[in-house]
């Protein structure tokens, strides 16, 4: 039930005053204020509100209506409509002014009400447990302390004044006592949970560390490109074939499978579909010319993106070697027929690879800022720009329309025939999918004619596995056909845009791998051996004093340091991202051993050294001791309160339909 101590707090904040006349409001007002402990000013708040709200009807004795029952002893439904009205219209005036509230919201301020008075029951019928009895002159003695009931010219408790106010707001005395007795209840039990706590030193002594231990941290990453260009590592031919013999069953093809595919895109719909002049003209004049959407009334641009994700050099390589394919592969089909299929096989936004990477239109502000530079300050329509790097990777974008600031039918012409072309093509599609299903049920010889017929696109893939791309298959529908059955056609189904069925038409069992074929495999798992190799003889190295940290670099190795490394409160280390491995072994380093066995993350080796630790040996400053033990035991307090609350709301007897409609 999460930080119920934080949570009631909250709550109790929420809860309305809402005067039944004037002359009163100044003093229930200072009821609601009369307590400051914890659980007092929660609980308290909820008990004396409840009765508070009230406002105006006859109140002659407990509701006979139960919202649900704790132990046998009902919850009053009665209390939790009067508290949940008030708390709506709470949040309504400070999240809406008023307007009413989501359902969504209305369901969480319900279940907050309905926790709200389940734990405050339960936890009046733990004191009761414990032996807590609260006499009348207890009671007394609350209610004179309280000057909202004083007479202001006598300056004390004025029993005539006390029942004018709880008549004022048709509250029993009765109703009104037993909510005091439990408030000090309460108090009394919050009191038996706080003095069981206690910090010992060694607690002290963790959360000090923690919070203080520094050191100058400092990281050897080993990347088997660079111990190769260096010469340190190399796997000779003679070797490899020799590794090759020894392990031939180690080195197997994937799993692959053949399908034939069948693909209905909006783009094979919408080149077909016939726009005529009348209804460009219409389109412009209802829903362009005066428009002011951003559609309409900004630069938009259509594109087709090839994404490379990887964001280091090596996929920047990779997208300038395919700008440089597509460019001389282009012939005859033309600069973009060869783009579009270049994405289609080698892109990696699979939400748009299959459709040749196309974007629709859009305008910069939706766009990454390099992307958006890219695309609107300088590229020409029937050109490709890049490679350009974002956060997402490296992209090459065709620009296939630009249409300026302007809403005239002139610029805006090609973006008016697109989106009714998409319009036709979506509502043409849809009509097409529903004939389709029964169709594919056939699942004969006729099926691949009756396709081609309805306008599909068939064609059969070479051998692929789960890591390999076919332009011709999705990559989600690819990973699908693994688990498909032979020879059945599946769907259909629409993915991004497209219509599509397909039927695996052959599986290929792994087999024994030739040299040629296995050898980038051995050599990596090789080069991987090797590297570990020479990284476990650098740190015996550094540990027996034959080498220094700073010679490491002259070796290949790439060095960082992090000053000032928080050590114990951080849960990674800035550019490794999280791993609970290394932090262990950070963790673990001490100034008898500063220096951590080599370990891999992501591919490459590592080994941590610590230095200039902080000193965290000696007696800790009184007055940070002060500090620290109070700090560990106001959150030990509100630690041991939620487990306390959690404990006994799930041992209650609730009846179950309850305890899942309120998440108890």
């Amino acid at each position: 039930m999460g930080a119920k101590a934080l949570w009631l707090l909250k709550f109790s904040e929420f809860l309305p005053w809402r005067p039944h006349f004037c002359d009163t409001s100044k003093a229930m007002q200072k009821l609601r204020q009369k307590k400051n402990s914890l659980i007092t000013s929660v609980l308290f708040g909820i008990i004396i509100l409840t009765f508070v709200l009230w406002g105006g009807e006859q109140a002659s004795g407990p509701s006979t209506t139960s919202l649900t029952t704790v132990n046998g002893e009902e919850v009053s439904y009665r209390d939790f409509q009067r508290i949940l009205q008030g708390q709506l219209e709470s949040y309504g005036q400070a999240l809406g002014g008023g307007k009413p509230l989501s359902d969504s919201l209305v369901q969480i301020i319900e279940r907050q009400v309905a926790s709200g008075l389940v734990m405050q029951t339960v936890l009046a019928q733990e004191a009761r447990k414990v032996g807590i009895v609260i006499s009348d002159k207890e009671v007394l003695d609350q209610l004179s302390e309280n000057t909202a009931f004083h007479d202001s010219e006598k300056g004390r408790f004025s029993p005539s004044i006390y029942t004018r106010i709880l008549e004022a707001n048709n509250i029993q005395p009765s109703h009104f006592e037993s909510s005091i007795r439990t408030d000090i209840a309460s108090e009394r039990m919050r009191h038996l949970i706080e003095n069981s706590i206690l910090i010992s030193d060694r607690e002290l002594e963790d959360a000090y560390r923690i919070q203080n231990q520094k050191i100058l941290l400092d990281i050897a990453t080993y990347d088997t490109a660079v111990l190769k260009k260096a010469g340190r590592i190399k796997v000779s031919d003679a070797e490899a074939r020799e590794y090759f013999e020894k392990h031939k069953g180690e080195f197997l093809t994937a799993l692959r499978r053949k399908s034939m595919v069948a693909t209905l895109s909006p783009e094979d719909l919408a080149s077909s579909a016939i726009i005529t002049d009348d209804e460009v003209q219409s389109f412009y004049e209802t829903q362009v010319k005066d428009s002011k959407e951003p559609t309409w009334s900004i630069p938009q641009a259509h594109a087709y993106h090839l994404l490379i994700s990887d964001t280091s050099e090596k996929g920047k390589v990779t997208a300038s070697a395919l700008l440089k394919s597509i460019r001389s592969s282009s012939g005859s089909g033309g600069l973009k027929a060869a783009f579009q299929q270049a994405a289609a096989l080698n892109s990696e936004d699979y939400s748009n690879a299959s459709r040749g990477g196309d974007l629709g239109y859009f305008s910069s502000s939706t766009m990454v800022k390099p992307f958006a530079d890219a695309v609107f300050r300088s590229a020409k329509t029937g050109s490709i720009v890049g490679p350009v790097k974002t956060d997402f990777g490296y992209h090459l974008i065709y620009i296939e329309d630009l249409t300026g600031s302007r809403n005239s039918l002139s610029q805006r012409r090609k973006q008016i025939d697109y989106n009714i072309r998409r319009t036709k093509a979506s509502d043409e599609l849809k009509k097409i999918e529903a004939s389709v299903a029964s169709l594919l049920k056939k699942n004969d010889a006729s099926v691949i004619e009756s396709l081609r017929k309805l306008g599909f696109k068939v064609s059969e893939t070479k051998a692929y596995d789960p890591q390999s791309r076919v332009s011709d298959l999705p990559y989600l529908l690819q990973q699908e056909s693994f688990q498909a059955p032979l020879k059945t056609w599946m769907g259909p189904k629409s993915l991004q845009g497209s219509l599509y069925a397909f039927q695996v038409t052959e599986e290929l069992n792994p087999k024994q791998m030739e040299y040629a074929e296995a050898k980038p495999q051995l050599e990596r798992k090789m080069e991987s051996a090797l590297v570990e190799k020479v990284v476990k003889a650098e740190q015996d190295a550094l540990r027996s004093g034959k080498i220094t940290w700073t010679s490491l670099a002259t070796k290949g190795a790439a060095l960082n340091s992090h000053k000032d490394f928080k050590v114990f409160e951080v849960t990674s280390i800035p550019g490794l991202g999280e791993s609970e491995s290394i932090m262990r072994a950070v963790q673990g380093l001490t100034t008898e051993q500063p220096i951590s066995s080599p370990l891999i993350h992501e591919g490459k080796w590592m080994i941590f050294k610590a230095s200039q630790m902080s000193d965290l040996k000696g007696e800790i400053p009184a007055a940070t001791k002060s500090k620290l033990r109070e700090d560990l035991l106001s959150k030990k307090k509100v630690q041991m309160l939620n487990a306390f609350l959690d404990g006994i709301v799930k041992s209650a007897r609730i009846p179950e339909d309850f305890r899942k409609k309120y998440n108890l």
